[in-house]
């Protein structure tokens, strides 16, 4: 392919106007910070204007003329499909939650480099749309890059707490592992293919399936591997629950959504569409990630006592199930897919901001016995968790119980095996879930002293609000998100 002197011409700048969003977000974010007087007690500007960088740019993808085919920047280095859409939506609305309210994590912990953390949390979700919408192994790798340089710095932005530290020590190196190994298989992919760009590799393997032989093959694997470790799969998981509980809640309740949609974007890209044509080098290998990861991320979620945790190892298993995409790639499969992911935005970060509320009223980590009576004492963020807990068990009348619905549906012609244990999977899971709900609607004793924090205050109340409605919304009036879903046209993928 030639290379060009890249020109900012409309449709460069249509694909690239989320990215310019977050990117004059994080500008806006820092220099706020910097002219800032560091003993005002006033709330920081940047908090009142951040959500609507990522808002801004979620309109855009939702009401900008796009036409069906996509359009694509710097010679389809950045794509903007059907599939990008979607995925970058759903990353999208876990970033404008978080930044609704993640200020007050920051004055509990007294930090007031507040400016710094909202930039670091655009710039994760920066990273996160270049690697989901690349269209070539360089980009793909520097978004991976931005959005792990971020996260780092987001796990340990607590100094005064030793579990952040070590949760962002842990997470620097394995990932750095992760990443490195995903490097090494790219290497050898361009160099059994000739080309880093993906439609460039699937069309050499089009014309010949057998080119690059070994080297394809190893660097097919090991892609997968760090692919897999970005996803949270088993047995690439290792760092999940630890990394989760040390980490500020706020960063954990976006990368939990924006890590593992990135990522699955990445592996939809790379192997349902670039590698496409050597699918017997690695169905195989997804197919047992997807199974482990949903059979060990339940049954030890049913044995946790930090809710953290059980929602760490609760993704572990989610990870399993959005495996069932790439596995069929078929456009009813990744529509499925984007609309899971959209709904697990909402029930998923809800779920983890709802944990920062019971923090800061009470002062401590979030335990199944510490739940007991929470009802009674915060009835409103009871209810809010509660809806999150239903839907990510996969239970009507919630967004998480249509998600399940539609990806096993898409799934049943051609992995009924996978369904049938990803079903077996979810009953497990209700049982962790629907312990949960008895904790948090049961009798409790516990006496909550009187402290200095803030209490969780309405930003914070405002995104549970925000994401509980995005949960009932998407499971009792999900026709229109479909119907916007199948309409970007997600067959070109294959």
């Amino acid at each position: 392919m030639n290379l060009e002197i890249p020109r900012l011409d409309v449709n460069t700048l249509k694909v690239l106007a989320p990215h310019l969003a977050l990117g004059l977000g994080m500008v806006v974010a820092m220099l706020l910070e910097t002219l800032r007087d560091e003993e005002a007690e006033d709330r920081p500007l940047i908090v009142s204007i951040a959500p609507f960088f990522s808002l801004g740019a979620l309109a855009f993808l939702l009401f900008a003329p796009i036409p069906p085919e996509g359009l694509d920047a710097f010679g389809e280095m950045i794509v903007l499909d059907g599939w990008s859409r979607g995925v970058w939506s759903a990353i999208l609305l876990a970033l404008t939650v978080v930044l609704l309210c993640a200020h007050r994590e920051l004055e509990k912990h007294r930090i007031s480099f507040v400016g710094e953390y909202y930039a670091l949390l655009m710039g994760a979700g920066l990273g996160m749309l270049i690697l989901s919408g690349s269209g070539n192994l360089i980009m793909a790798f520097l978004g991976l890059e931005l959005l792990s340089l971020a996260l780092y710095l987001l796990c340990i932005f607590f100094p005064q707490e030793s579990k952040s530290q070590e949760s962002g020590m842990k997470y620097f190196i394995l990932s750095s592992a992760a990443s490195a190994v995903m490097l090494y298989g790219m290497a050898l992919i361009y160099g059994a293919s000739g080309s880093t760009w993906f439609t460039a590799i699937a069309r050499t393997l089009r014309e010949d399936p057998t080119h690059g032989g070994p080297l394809l093959a190893v660097g097919a694997v090991l892609l997968a591997a760090g692919l897999a470790f970005k996803i949270s799969a088993v047995p690439f998981h290792m760092w999940t629950p630890d990394v989760y509980e040390g980490a500020p809640t706020s960063t954990t309740a976006f990368m939990s959504v924006g890590t593992k949609a990135a990522a699955l974007a990445a592996i939809v890209r790379l192997f349902g569409g670039a590698l496409w044509q050597v699918q017997d080098l690695w169905v195989g290998m997804f197919w047992v990630l997807a199974l482990l990861s949903i059979l060990v991320g339940n049954m030890m979620a049913m044995v946790q006592q930090r809710v953290k945790r059980m929602l760490a190892y609760s993704g572990i298993a989610h990870a399993g199930y959005l495996l069932l995409g790439p596995l069929v790639a078929t456009e009813r499969a990744y529509v499925a897919t984007a609309f899971y992911l959209i709904v697990y935005a909402f029930m998923n970060a809800g779920a983890f901001l709802a944990l920062m509320a019971v923090e800061i009223e009470e002062g401590e980590p979030v335990t199944m016995d510490s739940l007991r009576g929470l009802a009674a004492r915060n009835p409103f963020v009871a209810v809010c968790l509660a809806v999150c807990l239903i839907s990510l068990a996969g239970l009507p009348p919630t967004g998480g119980f249509l998600a399940k619905f539609y990806l096993f549906g898409a799934a049943l012609p051609t992995q009924g095996l996978l369904v049938i244990l990803g079903i077996l999977g979810s009953f497990f899971g209700a049982y962790y879930y629907l312990g949960t709900l008895l904790r948090i609607f049961s009798a409790g004793d516990r006496v909550v002293p009187a402290r200095e924090e803030p209490e969780a205050g309405s930003s914070l109340s405002a995104a549970l609000a925000v994401a509980v409605a995005g949960v009932l919304v998407t499971g009792m009036i999900a026709q229109p998100l479909l119907d916007w879903l199948m309409q970007l046209r997600m067959q070109g993928l294959f």
